[in-house]
């Protein structure tokens, strides 16, 4: 189907410089795999393994005994919201008891934050839900009675937030591996100092998890909630390395040129090393490196600098996460709502909400002929 769709708009394989995939078989697998057939048109082609993918990844590698109350979680907000009548007598009871919410948050896999918000609305309503199971005798109110397996929801709601919010800051338009990266340093650092201050006996950086050991009167040293946290941030950790490998720190040159030595880009050839060495002694281009985004100003200077405009931007250029794919998905199923009437042209119509280019309303209406009555 792709191939299909470059045949009939014209496009050539051997202008495409990056393919941004999941990890799935369907897609990286050398023999069938989309990039297989990809290779096949442009074996030049840059594959990158989506960021956001990867970070997913590394979420779901928690320990049994985390994974256990997570389930238990889900299996909670499941009895109360795949059954119309529990769903109902729940929505009542919390407008009763004038909650902040009436309702508790599905999670599903293929939605990245669902974790967090349907984590953080449980226990946002916990007393709402416990009175619940409570009044229909289910063996699930029991979970609520455990300190610990409070607390551990507690964490999973307090981490899951944190790494929605790292999600979030990875997703937009014009974000380029060196923006990602830095990112995920930020976040790998975070994770130390919230191991060091969790030892040291600190919970501030998780607040429900702190808030419910001081409501409780719990002593920190008495539950081994810290020792379960400290375990899960060094796994955190490890996998964050192992998922995300340092393999760019020779490609710095591009994103800030200016403060990399010569000695430092001896991998690249004689010519490029020529243009490198104009270039960081031209010092308006080193103010004008200061005032634009990274891929502008690369973009700026190509007819001055062609073979460095070029190296750089195909380290640029190639998607970093399936972001545009997944906000189209969403953008579609906004726009097939149940309050159209009808639907017809959906490509022009998600062609309109996606693109970038402004409608000149002005001209379009000066240019539109008016109704003779009007």
């Amino acid at each position: 189907k792709v191939n299909e769709f470059f045949e009939k708009e014209g496009l050539n394989w051997k202008n495409c410089v990056g393919v941004c995939t999941d990890g799935a078989a369907a897609m990286t697998g050398q023999d069938l795999g989309f990039t297989a057939f990809v290779k096949a048109g442009n074996d030049h082609i840059t594959f990158t393994h989506c960021m956001i993918h990867r970070e997913a990844l590394v979420v779901k590698k928690i320990a049994p005994e985390l994974n256990t109350v997570f389930f238990d979680a889900v299996k909670i907000i499941n009895f109360i919201k795949s059954r119309a009548l529990n769903s109902r007598l729940f929505k009542n009871l919390c407008i009763d008891m004038d909650s902040d919410y009436t309702s508790l948050l599905l999670h599903a896999e293929v939605r990245w934050l669902s974790r967090g918000r349907s984590l953080k609305r449980l226990l946002t309503l916990k007393d709402e839900v416990l009175i619940f199971l409570t009044e229909q005798n289910s063996n699930l109110a029991d979970y609520f009675q455990d300190n610990l397996w409070l607390l551990k929801l507690c964490y999973l709601a307090d981490i899951f937030d944190k790494i929605n919010d790292m999600n979030l800051s990875m997703q937009g338009v014009c974000v380029n591996m060196f923006m990602l990266k830095n990112k995920l340093e930020a976040f790998v650092k975070k994770i130390l100092i919230w191991k060091n201050r969790v030892e040291s006996g600190s919970l501030e950086m998780f607040p429900f998890t702190d808030e419910y050991i001081i409501s409780n009167n719990i002593s920190k040293k008495d539950t081994p909630i810290t020792k379960i946290i400290v375990n899960h941030l060094k796994d955190m950790e490890v996998y964050m390395h192992r998922y995300f490998p340092n393999d760019i720190d020779t490609q710095q040159w591009i994103c800030n040129p200016f403060s990399i030595e010569m000695e430092e880009i001896n991998f690249l050839n004689l010519k490029a090393q020529e243009e490198f060495a104009e270039l960081t002694s031209d010092t308006t281009l080193r103010l004008r490196f200061s005032q634009v985004p990274v891929h502008e100003f690369w973009i700026e200077i190509k007819s001055e600098y062609p073979l460095l405009s070029e190296m750089a931007m195909n380290k640029l250029l190639p998607f970093c996460t399936t972001y545009l794919c997944e906000s189209a998905f969403s953008t579609l199923t906004y726009i097939k709502s149940k309050y159209r009437s009808t639907l017809i042209n959906v490509e022009n119509l998600l062609r309109s909400a996606l693109t970038q280019i402004e409608p000149r309303f002005n001209y379009l209406c000066k240019n539109k002929q008016s109704h003779p009555s009007h």
